[in-house]
Parts: C-alpha cells; structure tokens; sequence
C-alpha cells in the first residue's frame, strides 16, 4: 500500500512539473510571437519617424506639427492624434486604430535624435494649445503664452483635455522627457493657487500629480512601467548641443 501511494505521489509530481513546463513553454513562445510582432510593426517608431500616418483622418508628424499647430478648433475636436502623439504603454485608449507603446518602440524613439525632436515639438505643441509655452528645453521650466487667457477659458470648459493632459504626463516620461513632468506641474498648481484653471482641480489632485509617484505600486500597475528603464533619458539631454542643433 506504502508502494502505490509513493508511486501515485510521484505520478502527480511528474504530471504537475509537465504542466508547468507547457505553461512555461506557452508563455514563452506568446512573448516570442509578441516581441516578433513587435518589431515587425512598430507603428509608434514607424509614426515618429515620419513614415506612417496617425490614424484614422491623421497625418504625418510632420505636417501635424507644420499645419495643426494653430488650429486650435482642430486640436480640439479631432480626437485621434493624441493617442498618436503620445503613447503610453497602458492603452492606446478609445482609438483602436492606435496601439500601445512597445518597450521597444520607446528605447527606439528615445535614443533617435529626429524621432525625439519630433517628441519635444509635440508637447510644444499641446503646451501652446493649452496656453503655456516652453522657455528652458534642457530643465522643461514652462510660462503662460501671449494666449494664455482664451486658452485657460477653453481647457476648463472641455473637460476631456484632463484626460489628454494625464496621457501626456505619462508618455513623457516613457519618451525620456521625464525631467518635463514636475516643471508641469509645478505651474499648474500655481494657476490653481491663483483660482485659475479651477475645472481641472480635480484632476490634478487625483491623477495628475501621481504621475510623480513612480515608484508606487498603483502608478506601476497603471503604466505597466516595470523599472526606471522604461522611462530612460532622451538622446536629446546626453549631449549638451543636441537640444541647439535639433530645434
């Protein structure tokens, strides 16, 4: 009797690291055919890069940047590109025809001069939109625009920019413009202290200053950013001219 339930017990065991080794093996070969997949597609590099266009009714990075940039009743009512713009590993969000960002589309884009310098005139881009404007490329310290006014009225009556705004704060720093986020933010809470910008109160408090808290458990599973690699420096602060020669 001893002997069977040694040999059933040992039938078990032998069933039991079986199936592990096939579970192993299947999550093994998932993220070899997602790696592959990957790197076959790229749309986030591909998109930087200038060689495809946001989807759907988009552009080119570059003719968004040359033509959207003023259009402020465009960048508003188009709800397709920031997705394109500012990719996070999470979610492409209600754009399907968006994909999340790779971690290895974002190591690509942040260690390509162009594709970085094309990042930077983005977030100009929206900066402006919003009313503000860049005044220090190498620390991210950021002003009100000559615009300021109209731009503040337009950010607290439509309120799906909070979304947007969480969205960029998050992609920046998986774009290796990390150090911008704080800079943001900081001026932020100062139109809030001066009881402008009151209709985004709520989304400062609860989502977008926790895009700093990069090390809590909740910001981890939100962003799926497993370590500080996955929000590695841009290209663009490594050498001290890049920021000159490229904007």
């Amino acid at each position: 009797m001893a002997t069977k339930r040694a040999s059933d017990t040992l039938t078990n065991q032998n069933n039991q690291n079986e199936t592990e080794n096939d579970e192993n093996e299947t999550e093994n070969n998932k993220n070899k055919t997602q790696s592959k997949r990957s790197k076959i597609n790229q749309p986030n590099f591909k998109f930087y890069s200038g060689k495809c266009k946001s989807k759907p009714n988009g552009d080119t990075i570059d003719k968004i940047h040359t033509n959207w940039s003023k259009n402020y009743e465009l960048l508003e009512e188009h709800h397709s590109y920031i997705q394109w713009l500012f990719p996070v590993y999470e979610s492409s969000g209600v754009n399907f025809e968006a994909k999340p960002l790779t971690y290895e589309e974002a190591k690509k884009i942040r260690e390509n001069i162009e594709c970085s310098t094309r990042v930077l005139k983005s977030y100009k881009m929206m900066l402006n939109f919003y009313g503000f404007k860049l005044v220090d490329k190498e620390n991210g310290k950021i002003k009100k625009s000559d615009e300021w006014e109209d731009r503040f009225d337009n950010l607290n009556q439509n309120q799906h920019n909070s979304l947007r705004i969480n969205r960029i704060l998050t992609s920046l720093g998986e774009l290796g413009f990390e150090r911008y986020k704080q800079p943001f933010l900081e001026k932020f809470k100062r139109q809030l202290d001066k009881k402008r910008l009151l209709e985004c109160k709520y989304s400062y408090e609860n989502f977008w200053i926790k895009c700093l808290e990069t090390d809590t458990e909740e910001y981890i599973n939100k962003t799926k950013e497993r370590n500080d690699n996955d929000r590695g420096t841009s290209i663009l602060f490594e050498k001290s001219n890049n920021l000159d020669q490229n904007q």
